[in-house]
């Protein structure tokens, strides 16, 4: 039993603790690090939810993944050693944490619906190579350094919210180029600088953010501009979804 009032699980904390069978997990705790409980055979078989923690897969992991609702953390490096066999993944509202390096080297994942999260852990989908497509939903808070590292075929995510905060460097790290971040017209937070009032992406992550043009849609005027996340990237904000619709029909999300 982990005492009420803990607030993490630190990386390899259980790990290969054979004869462990049982563990109570407290409403406390908001984020347990990598292979925590990996190696822990007798805690259940397949996806192993204990307190609404995801914490380690035991034989086979499910290509089709839909977590259940009121699941509220999924435990660091968990999907690491069954990446080849996750090919969608369909996150709950109710989840908080996606831990560090969770879906890790997840090569053959092509979908991930995330209907609900407050916090996404470093390089949490690093080398998703076939990722194309991501929104980021409303109740986002914290997004931690390298999530999308190596993401190289990631062209297009959304928010649907406000700016989180960024804990760290950039966010894409090794994506495309022609990478396109989406922001939902009247969210806050992201920030504006300098005489023409551009704003790079998040708060932190440096000035270089330049005017590429204005457009004025009837009564909105909007700016595109170009900015950095650590190596490359754009955002397009205003009448955000109308545009995106244009150019990337079949991936948008409905709003």
């Amino acid at each position: 039993v982990i005492e009420e009032g803990v607030p993490e699980i630190g990386a390899f904390a259980f790990r290969a603790c054979s004869a462990l069978a049982t563990i109570k997990i407290p409403s406390s705790v908001l984020n347990i690090g990598q292979y925590a409980f990996a190696s822990c055979p007798k805690l259940g078989s397949g996806v192993v939810i204990v307190d609404d923690c995801v914490l380690t897969i035991n034989g086979a992991c499910p290509s089709h993944l839909t977590i259940p609702e009121g699941t509220r953390l999924i435990t660091g490096h968990v999907f690491y050693d069954h990446a080849e066999e996750l090919k969608s993944v369909s996150i709950p509202s109710s989840m908080v944490t996606i831990g560090d390096w969770a879906f890790f080297g997840c090569t053959n994942l092509t979908s991930v619906v995330m209907n609900g999260c407050i916090n996404i852990g470093k390089q949490a989908f690093r080398d998703c190579l076939r990722l194309r497509n991501l929104t980021i939903p409303e109740g986002i808070k914290s997004i931690h350094e390298n999530a999308f590292l190596g993401c190289e075929n990631l062209s297009c995510v959304y928010f649907n919210g406000d700016a989180p905060e960024i804990v760290g460097d950039g966010i894409y790290s090794g994506t495309s180029d022609s990478l396109i971040t989406f922001v939902k017209r009247r969210s806050v937070g992201w920030k504006k600088h300098g005489a023409l009032g551009l704003p790079p992406f998040w708060p932190g992550i440096g000035n270089d953010s330049r005017l590429i043009e204005y457009q004025d849609l009837g009564d909105v005027l909007i700016h595109v501009v170009e900015f950095s996340l650590g190596d490359h990237g754009s955002v397009v904000d205003g009448e955000v979804y109308q545009i995106v619709e244009d150019c990337c029909a079949a991936s948008a999300p409905d709003v």
